[in-house]
């Protein structure tokens, strides 16, 4: 993943938190793995389409992307879309995880489906 190091926080805690207004997802640590968590809204990308954070693992070049969205799940799934093109080393080389965190849950439509099937598409390993 590309860095940004004014935009990133190196740790081992336990327990990893994103969080924005009323939004908060928590990743947790156990084995505390020394992670890096990028602030890519504002700070690593100022403009154009991206997601909240984005946290890797370096041991093992897992990438995971994060959107802290209220209702418009399409937008998120654009914003992580963009984010994984932006900064991703090889979009499609390492494990990626995306996770759109909702104030208020979408149904599982058919719109829905076929925006995950994209992603999908998108980010499937070689």
């Amino acid at each position: 993943m590309k860095r940004f190091p004014n935009c990133e926080k190196i740790n081992s805690h336990p327990i990893i938190t994103c969080e924005e207004k009323r939004s908060k997802m928590t990743f947790k640590n156990p084995n505390r793995r020394e992670v890096c968590l990028l602030e890519v809204d504002g700070c690593g990308i100022k403009e154009g389409l991206r997601c909240d954070y984005a946290l890797t693992a370096e041991e093992n070049k897992e990438e995971f992307y994060i959107e802290l969205k209220g209702c418009d799940v399409s937008r998120a799934f654009s914003q992580l879309e963009a984010s994984i093109q932006m900064l991703s080393e090889d979009a499609q080389k390492h494990p990626k995880f995306c996770f759109i965190i909702s104030t208020r849950a979408p149904s599982e439509g058919p719109q829905t489906q076929m925006m995950k099937k994209r992603l999908k598409k998108a980010i499937k390993p070689n």
